[in-house]
């Protein structure tokens, strides 16, 4: 690497490292519960003899990652610290190939803009701070994309193999980028070459094999009836579907995300009225984003529960990158430095929204949700002190496990999924969706509060009865 790409990239590999070692004590949150932590210690625990997981943490991926995890947990230890440890190889891989990606589209003047928004992105950098395979995803994506436009096709199929594996998710990512390539020759009036298609071979009879082989051990591909997230795959009414429409559109504007498309927007429409330099560049990062958004949205409005922001990471990064070549087409001379400062601020401010009550937040998209690890222990300090039996506290996902997979100890816990009419006690926060606004004003009306914390927009309490 030339020393002036050294420079330009190190404050920004210096941002993910800071990342890391602001989070070594953070616990598992959300999904990476299950899909870090349990995958994990499934591993460490029962051997390597099965790939095939229990049913109760079991989400018909292949477990490349809780595999992963569960070897360096082999060699360093269980615990919290060498869990992000493991993550900074990929945090500033993820960098790396966004750098590469942004350098070729985006001049020298405006690569920062390009990485600050990067390294401003919330979903990016609360993702970054948890242990799971979501991150992952994005560093295969970009790598898989660098390696497409250098035509490394070797590296590329590897790579994509590596992104099938990764999850489900994943698997659709690479036929996104089958698609992408396709369109891409098509729109040259380029003959369809037979390589096209041979370098997705690999992946492909990857992915197939998997799910072939857990669908003949299990008899299940994604949920089966009883699992604890068959709820997410239920089939959506076209209310439903319009519902999860204008769902899809919030993710991809919140959090601050609304300003970068402002940006991107404002700016496309003065570069091409202006000026037609540089659609090239602009045809390949819009067509990308369209055609992985394609292969995405299905899932994403047909079903009940799949319309986490995290999903859309490779769309966002794309939006960002879209939006600062849209400016630098656009040539704001002395605006430039203003806009773009007014829109990193907008995006910073992401990281701090909390949503009013009853208002089911992606608080694994946002940074807003850490001060809820403090404030979790302070409550079961409390717990513990006043002798309250775990088994007798109500509460919800991501609590219901206590600190067993999230902290990896056996502080508290398990405690039970709540029922309002049958608990003694409920443990209730803002974090936990599952509340809905009805039972939150049942608890305030009806439940003695007592005790209960709370900073930065973001509460736990525990009510008795």
């Amino acid at each position: 690497m030339k020393k002036a790409a050294i420079l330009t990239l190190g404050p920004y590999l210096a941002v993910f490292t800071l990342l890391t070692v602001f989070s070594l004590h953070m616990p598992f949150f959300w999904d990476s519960i299950q899909l870090g932590s349990r995958q994990a210690g499934f591993f460490l625990n029962a051997g390597y003899h099965s790939l095939i997981l229990p049913n109760e943490i079991d989400s018909g991926h292949f477990p490349l990652f809780g595999l992963y995890l569960s070897i360096i947990w082999n060699f360093f230890g269980e615990n919290i610290p060498v869990s992000h440890i493991a993550l900074l190889p990929i945090l500033l891989g993820l960098c790396f190939q966004y750098y590469k990606l942004a350098i070729k589209f985006i001049k020298p003047g405006y690569i920062h803009f390009a990485m600050l928004l990067l390294v401003a992105d919330p979903v990016v950098l609360s993702q970054s701070t948890m242990v799971g395979p979501d991150i992952v995803l994005l560093f295969l994506f970009l790598a898989s994309v660098n390696l497409l436009l250098e035509n490394r096709k070797w590296l590329y199929a590897i790579t994509i193999g590596f992104l099938a594996l990764i999850s489900m998710r994943g698997m659709m990512t690479v036929f996104g980028l089958f698609l992408f390539e396709i369109l891409v020759s098509l729109v040259k009036k380029e003959r369809l070459r037979i390589g096209i298609i041979t370098k997705y071979i690999p992946a492909g009879l990857l992915s197939l094999s998997w799910l072939m082989y857990h669908y003949k051990e299990t008899g299940w591909i994604g949920y089966y009836p009883g699992s604890t997230w068959a709820a997410c795959f239920v089939r959506v009414p076209p209310m439903g579907v319009l519902k999860n429409i204008v769902i899809l559109f919030w993710r991809l504007l919140d959090f601050g995300r609304v300003f970068v498309w402002l940006l991107g927007l404002i700016c496309f429409i003065k570069a091409f009225r202006n000026s037609k330099e540089g659609e090239k560049g602009s045809l390949t990062l819009v067509t990308l984003f369209i055609v992985i958004l394609a292969v995405y949205i299905p899932s994403f409005i047909l079903y009940a529960g799949l319309g986490a922001h995290r999903y859309l990471m490779p769309c966002m990064v794309l939006v960002g990158l879209g939006s600062v070549y849209f400016m630098q087409m656009a040539n704001p001379g002395k605006l430039k430095n203003i806009s773009f400062i007014l829109v990193f601020i907008g995006l910073v401010s992401g990281n701090f929204w909390v949503y009013p009550g009853g208002v089911s937040e992606g608080w694994d998209a946002t940074l807003a949700h850490v001060p809820y690890f403090e404030l979790r222990k302070q409550m079961i300090t409390y717990i513990n002190e006043n002798h309250i039996d775990p088994k007798t506290v109500g509460t919800a996902f991501p609590n219901i496990d206590g600190t067993r997979y999230s902290d990896l100890n056996s502080t508290i816990g398990p405690f039970k999924h709540y029922d309002l009419s049958k608990d003694k006690y409920i443990f209730q926060s803002n974090i936990f969706n599952d509340f809905h606004t009805q039972q939150i004003d049942s608890l305030k009306q009806y439940w003695t509060l007592k005790q209960e914390y709370r900073r930065c927009g973001i509460y736990v309490r525990l009510y008795s009865h």
